[in-house]
């Protein structure tokens, strides 16, 4: 009879120990550490491509929550290849024909960009300092509510 409530008792108390332990997430956010052209940039050549490099291998498909427009996030998508470095941590993209010289273009992070376990990256870390501006009312949690823009001009 002993024996039958010990059992309870130590699922009880392992199941408590969980409880109270420290339940960090053990994966580190993926942050983006590097754009190019960076936000507020003049003079880029018409026929440059835009990278995008990410502190962890990303999402497969993410890269569609990455955009070119020609103006800004409301003007016409330009149409680019999208390519990942072998580990997923580093897109480029290159507009399909070259650019219009003298013109604005606005490079669109979406807000639903994800790494490879699933997690909204952390896009205004780093991506303030790189001249990004956060969309659609301010930041949360690390990222921006509608995701972060970087401007730029071609010479």
């Amino acid at each position: 009879m002993t024996t039958m409530w010990k059992r309870p008792l130590l699922v009880s108390a392992l199941l408590g120990l969980g409880a109270c332990s420290n339940s960090t997430n053990s994966t580190p956010t993926t942050q983006l550490v590097a754009v190019a052209p960076a936000g507020g940039a003049t003079g880029i050549g018409v026929s440059t491509s835009i990278t995008m490099h990410f502190s962890g291998s990303m999402m497969t498909g993410a890269d569609s929550e990455v955009t070119l427009h020609q103006g800004d996030v409301t003007g016409t998508v330009v149409p680019c290849t999208r390519s990942w470095s072998v580990d997923s941590m580093v897109l480029t993209m290159t507009p399909t024909s070259p650019l219009a010289a003298g013109t604005h273009y606005t490079s669109h992070l979406g807000a639903g960009l994800m790494d490879a376990h699933g997690h909204v990256i952390d896009m205004t870390s780093h991506g303030m300092g790189m001249g990004g501006q956060c969309m659609g009312g301010g930041m949360m949690g690390g990222g921006c509510a509608d995701g972060m823009e970087f401007g730029f001009t071609t010479s």
